[in-house]
């Protein structure tokens, strides 16, 4: 199957979901997001991108715009998301210390990024925040003091876990005393 954005065509590698697809063109790999009608949306997603781009977080760039069939093709980040890297064992340094590294760009920019660990993923060691969301910051909801909870095996990953309803292993589950040491031992580690 093939996809024409700018005249140009595109075959289509996977279908995500409607309106998502992996596309490739000259051995090049993207993700191709179709908003069809959805205008409002498209434009609030190209207006988020302009202002990440001053940023330095590290995110999947637009690298096409089709304004008029509102298409964006963006950079195509594979793997799994951190999250699955979490349920399925311990994370590494190299996603703890991306995590604190886009939460500081975000910081620095005075914008919260959605920290839920789904929205990010380690490639090729680095971590890339793949939402196009930003939020204005609030030092009460900054990563060090709330989205940190959901890094690590505590209550609120758990409860994170039960709403997405994907299995939970009980038996990863410390007790509060540890849960808030390990918290606490990544935050002195990690933050800038």
């Amino acid at each position: 199957m093939e996809i024409t954005i700018k005249k140009k065509p595109y075959e289509v590698v996977e279908t995500v979901k409607e309106g998502h697809y992996v596309v490739k063109r000259k051995k090049k790999t993207y993700f191709c997001i179709d908003f069809g009608l959805d205008q409002a949306t498209y434009e609030g997603i190209v207006e988020i991108e302009k202002k990440m781009s001053n940023t330095g977080l590290l995110y999947p760039h637009i690298r096409v715009n089709d304004k008029k069939a509102h298409i964006i093709l963006t950079d195509y980040i594979p793997g799994p998301s951190c999250l699955d890297d979490l349920v399925a064992g311990e994370l590494t340094d190299e996603h703890y210390d991306g995590i604190f590294m886009e939460a500081w760009y975000a910081r620095n920019e005075k914008y919260l990024l959605d920290f839920n660990p789904e929205n990010f993923k380690l490639y090729d060691g680095q971590v890339y925040y793949m939402k196009y969301k930003l939020y204005p910051y609030k030092e009460e909801d900054a990563f060090q003091l709330k989205g940190i909870y959901r890094w690590a095996y505590t209550k609120e990953l758990v409860k994170h876990l039960n709403e997405l309803h994907i299995k939970v292993d009980p038996s990863r589950l410390k007790e509060e005393y540890e849960q808030n040491k390990e918290i606490v031992l990544l935050v002195v580690k990690y933050y800038r």
